[in-house]
Order: C-alpha cells, then sequence, then structure tokens
C-alpha cells in the first residue's frame, strides 16, 4: 500500500509538471515572461522534488530502523532459545552416577 501513494505522489509531481510545461507554452506572453514563468515552475519542481526526497529517505530511513530492531531481537531470542536447548540436551546426556 506504501507503494501505491508514492507511486501516486510521483504520478501527480509528473502531472503537474507535463501540465505547467503546456500551460506555460499555451499561454500568450512574451518570450521574456515565458522564460521567467518557465525559471520558477522549474524551481518549484525542484524544490518540491527535493521535499519528496527528503521525505522518501526519511521513511526508508524509519523502515530500515525497523528493521534492524526486528533482527536484533530475533538474532537474541534465537541466542535464548539454543542456550536452553543446549543445557536441556546436556541435562538429559549426563551419566546417571555424576
Amino acid at each position: 500500500m506504501a507503494g501505491d501513494s508514492r507511486g501516486f505522489t510521483l504520478g501527480m509531481v509528473i502531472g503537474f509538471l507535463v501540465g505547467a510545461g503546456v500551460a506555460m507554452m499555451m499561454a500568450p506572453s512574451a518570450g521574456q515572461e515565458t522564460r521567467q514563468k518557465a525559471r520558477q515552475v522549474s524551481e518549484q519542481a525542484r524544490q518540491k522534488t527535493r521535499e519528496i526526497a527528503a521525505r522518501g529517505r526519511e521513511y526508508i530511513d524509519s523502515i530500515m530502523a525497523q528493521f534492524q530492531k526486528a533482527v536484533e531481537e530475533g538474532s537474541r531470542a534465537a541466542q535464548e532459545k539454543r542456550a536452553e536447548l543446549e543445557a536441556e540436551v546436556r541435562a538429559e546426556t549426563q551419566p546417571i552416577g555424576r
């Protein structure tokens, strides 16, 4: 589901850029004004891309931290279980006279 929202967001950004580009080309403006608008739209798109990338990095960092924690907890649980089983095996295999 998280992938769906990222795809949707990316689609929105691309749609915004394409729509803005078409609107600029279709609008009657002087060359200087069109170039100015193009620079503004380009800067807005760059800023939006930076924001999305930053949120993406934060999301990935969060997922990686959760994954690392789960791995550590799983490793710790496996070590504890191994120690329990080894103690059981030692207890069951000791000679009776000792």
